[in-house]
């Protein structure tokens, strides 16, 4: 029989892809702009599309026909355009890394919730490699606070997103925010991590699928990055501390970016 306590809770988004949730002083539902969507707006844009760009000269190239409907396409065409290039990108593997790292973000999960299942086997050695990265640096991960939608109902807009995991440090008895990320580098991305993790370290409630509980105390100085990248053979597990104060100053001072009400 399957445990309901462990089934995803259904979510629900407006247009702008926000989470619709009830406010939690008003009880009124509302968009909450995503966590991600903050801590990415200091992300560079220019390296972002120059990829995309290349991603899609490349694609056009592997796929003649999507080529041939391109030339024969005027600028009023958006929507062939707009399908020309994402088969395109999918041609270039672009969207690969995000799709494999889905799917071994999806096994770890199950894994850390303690469910007993069959891994496949092209995931066997990263799977190894995951758990006796967190075995040798004592990260015990905690089932219960996983996969969790947490709010900050006093920023304006009110922000929501959800955080991987709650973990416990070798030698601190105090919650940490943890985040797996399976692409191939973090260094670059480093300012919009920890913004990231910051917002939801300093998140003051959960919802529960009814109303909300109040956010655990975690600690708020410092997140933890587990980089598992999806394509990397063999597979290596690396961990991060990061600066997650820094994180919380950098989010609050950006001009227009959040401010408490």
């Amino acid at each position: 029989m399957t445990d309901i306590t462990h089934l995803p809770l259904p979510e629900k988004f407006d247009r702008w892809r926000r989470r619709v949730l009830p406010h939690v002083h008003t009880g009124k539902e509302v968009g909450h702009t995503r966590v991600t969507t903050i801590a990415y707006t200091l992300e560079d844009r220019f390296a972002i599309e120059a990829s995309a760009k290349r991603n899609l000269i490349v694609g056009l190239g592997l796929r003649p026909d999507l080529y041939t409907l391109a030339v024969s396409s005027t600028v009023e065409d958006r929507s062939t355009l707009k399908e020309i290039a994402e088969k395109a990108e999918d041609a270039a593997g672009a969207n690969e890394g995000r799709i494999l790292g889905s799917a071994l973000h999806s096994f770890t999960d199950r894994i850390d919730a303690g469910e007993d299942f069959k891994v496949e086997a092209k995931w066997v050695d990263h799977i190894d490699a995951y758990c006796q990265t967190l075995a040798d640096h004592f990260v015990t991960i905690h089932p219960e606070w996983m996969e969790k939608v947490c709010v900050l109902p006093d920023m304006t807009p009110p922000v929501a997103g959800k955080f991987d995991r709650l973990v416990t440090l070798s030698g601190d008895d105090k919650l940490t925010v943890a985040d797996l990320k399976t692409g191939k580098d973090v260094t670059n991305y480093a300012t919009s991590i920890a913004i990231q993790l910051a917002l939801y370290a300093n998140a003051t409630h959960i919802w529960n699928g009814d109303g909300y509980d109040p956010m655990p105390e975690v600690n708020k100085d410092k997140a933890l990055i587990i980089h598992l990248p999806a394509r990397e053979h063999p597979p290596q597990c690396q961990l991060y501390l990061v600066d997650i104060a820094a994180g919380w100053e950098a989010a609050r001072s950006r001009p227009g970016l959040l401010k408490c009400v």
